[in-house]
């Protein structure tokens, strides 16, 4: 980088009373401390840049083949076919799934049928239990209600044993009489002794036959009557017992069977998801434009330092990047400034936080990956848990994060899907060069909240000025000068070579805001993404200030001399220095106005032997000068 605190270009240069001179002898060119407006900038490169675009990747999960691609360089137009891509896993993975989901909706629909009929059959089993049970409730009732078979048993007891003292009675009078009348002289035994013991023995028998019926009734009551009642007693629960089995039964089988039908029913749409997922996956296989723009072709690696051609054939692994779309309504000028110049610039509207938020981040991530490499490095940790150790990173630390911010406030849902999408990409790039796959891990993003836009920076006004800057494009063969003003800057400032240079030297990159028709451009026909040219940035203006040409400052022990012509000799004069450009250097005190010094001072008295007719030209060592001494 050419540009330093110490030596910044200048948008003109002005030689002013700068001569040759045969006074005293001397034939150097000289020059004249001068009082004008000095002008402190800064020039560097500049690129045109989209502030916002779309990365077109492989979204889908599988391997896909291009099967046809716009050319690079196309302005297409929104929902404009951009690519498209062709892939025979994906459709083989449709075609079983549809076999999988008519096998589900079948399957469904048996178990709702094998539903119905076990409803129907549960109810004829409960209708059967309740039948047993009122058949033996009404034997319980039969045999031990009022009037029942209990009751008419022992009336038929009762009935035996008056009929058998009854009868015996009779029988008894009847043998008594026979008995009397033969124990009478005058009759002279009427009825002869076998027929006395035949009665005898018929009184005998009603007897014993009243002693049964006696017998058999306490019998009856004793035992056959509660044997009875305890047989229909245990009927009636054993109905009853039947009768709640058919219930529970029906009940935990209709369960099971509502649950079978749930269970295939959560299937079926897990299907019928994937089946969507699978759509959405053959629907991706045209990527149209979201938005109006310019293709341009930035592809991925393919792994082993290789990059994706992107052509009809090849074949694209998932998440790999091809190409990009510039929206052409956000193109602006990206530049970039050296630190120390940094606290000279103002940013039109202050910092966009969600830009502070990145780089906190990204400086998060920095140092995490950092501290593994270094254990990994050391053989604190064993290589084989790099991989788990980097997810967690991601899990525990920079997820997390990106959540945070988000439900803060501090960055959109959409900013940080493209923010955690980018960071993705990086490390998908990483992994393929080091032949490795990179973790991918999901956001569900609709758990956060939607915030309509990131807040402001505290600390950065919203309605201050950029710094004015001076575009000069590379592209154009009139070099016109293009007015814009600072509108982003990086929250922080970044190394200005590769890692492995270690220079130390950091820089903030800055974008510059132009109104490109106003300046006859139209983005998309003579302005494109990537053009370069030159960004001057208007750092300060000094007016009055005393300034003479910095070729004829030279420093001795810390302090700064210049060669001052007194009676047309050059004098060694210290003078005490402000701020400068590239050109010129003003001067606070040891000179004044009018006063003439050598342009380019004697080598033999510190100052470099280079010189140059144009004063604008600088000397390839380092003058030493400091600005504000």
């Amino acid at each position: 980088m050419k540009n330093t605190l110490l030596s910044v270009l200048v948008l003109t240069i002005a030689v002013a009373g700068c001569r040759r001179t045969g006074e005293g002898g001397s034939s150097q060119p000289v020059a004249e401390a001068i009082v004008e407006t000095l002008t402190i900038t800064s020039t560097e490169n500049g690129t045109v840049d989209a502030e916002e675009q779309v990365v077109i990747a492989n979204e889908l999960r599988w391997s896909v083949i291009i099967r046809d691609v716009v050319e690079e360089g196309t302005i297409v137009k929104d929902g404009e076919l951009i690519i498209e891509f062709e892939c025979k896993a994906l459709e083989d993975a449709i075609d079983q799934k549809i076999l999988e989901l008519n096998s589900a909706e079948l399957a469904l629909e048996q178990a709702k049928k094998d539903l119905v009929m076990a409803e129907k059959q549960h109810a004829i089993y409960i209708e059967e239990g309740k039948n047993g049970l009122k058949n033996a409730e009404d034997v319980l009732e039969r045999y031990d209600s009022q009037g029942g078979e209990r009751e008419k048993s022992l009336t038929d007891a009762d009935r035996l044993i008056t009929m058998s003292e009854k009868t015996l009675k009779i029988e008894q009078e009847r043998l008594d009489f026979k008995k009397t009348v033969n124990e009478d002289p005058n009759l002279e035994k009427p009825y002869s002794d076998s027929e006395l013991e035949s009665d005898e023995l018929a009184v005998e028998n009603l007897k014993n036959n009243l002693e049964k019926a006696e017998a058999a009734k306490k019998l009856l009551i004793k035992y056959d009557v509660p044997q009875q009642i305890r047989q229909l007693t245990t009927t009636v629960k054993e109905a009853k017992l039947t009768l709640e089995k058919a219930e529970l039964s029906q009940e935990a089988e209709l369960k099971w069977k509502a649950q079978e039908i749930a269970s295939k029913e959560t299937s079926l749409k897990q299907l019928q998801k994937q089946m969507e997922e699978l759509r959405e996956d053959e629907a991706n296989l045209k990527v149209t434009a979201e938005r109006a723009g310019l293709v341009l072709y930035n592809p991925g690696w393919k792994g082993d330092g290789l990059r994706i051609q992107i052509k009809e054939g090849e074949e694209i692994y998932p998440r790999q990047k091809l190409m990009e779309i510039p929206d052409m309504t956000t193109l602006r000028i990206r530049t970039m400034l050296f630190e120390a110049l940094r606290e000279y610039v103002t940013v039109a509207g202050g910092h966009k936080e969600h830009k502070v938020v990145e780089a906190e981040i990204e400086a998060y991530i920095g140092e995490a990956f950092k501290d593994l490499i270094t254990r990994v490095a050391t053989g604190t940790l064993p290589k084989e848990q790099f991989e788990s150790e980097a997810i967690k990173i991601k899990t525990d630390g920079i997820i997390p994060k990106i959540k945070q911010t988000v439900i803060g406030g501090r960055m959109t849902k959409e900013q940080a899907k493209r923010f955690y999408e980018r960071l993705n990409e990086q490390e998908a790039e990483v992994a393929l060069q080091m032949g490795g796959t990179p973790a991918y891990i999901e956001i569900d993003w609709d758990e956060l909240p939607d915030v309509s836009r990131a807040q402001t920076a505290s600390g950065q006004p919203e309605n201050q000025q950029g710094t004015q800057a001076i575009v000069v494009l590379d592209a154009f063969a009139q070099k016109r000068q293009i007015m814009g003003r600072i509108v982003e800057s990086s929250p922080l400032p970044k190394n200005t070579g590769p890692e492995w240079l270690q220079t130390g030297t950091k820089a903030y990159d800055l974008y510059v805001a132009v109104d490109w028709e106003a300046n006859g451009l139209i983005p998309g026909k003579n302005l494109r993404p990537g053009m370069g040219g030159k960004v001057t940035l208007i750092l300060d203006e000094i007016e009055n200030a005393l300034t003479i040409p910095v070729l004829s400052v030279y420093n001795k022990k810390d302090k700064y001399f210049c060669m001052k012509l007194i009676n047309g000799d050059p004098t060694e004069t210290e003078i005490t220095l402000g701020k400068m450009n590239e050109s010129r250097v003003q001067v606070l005190s040891g000179l004044s106005k009018g006063d003439k010094v050598l342009l380019v001072a004697k080598a033999d008295e510190g100052i470099k032997s280079e010189t140059s007719e144009d004063e604008g030209d600088i000397p390839s060592g380092d003058t030493g000068i400091k600005e504000g001494v």
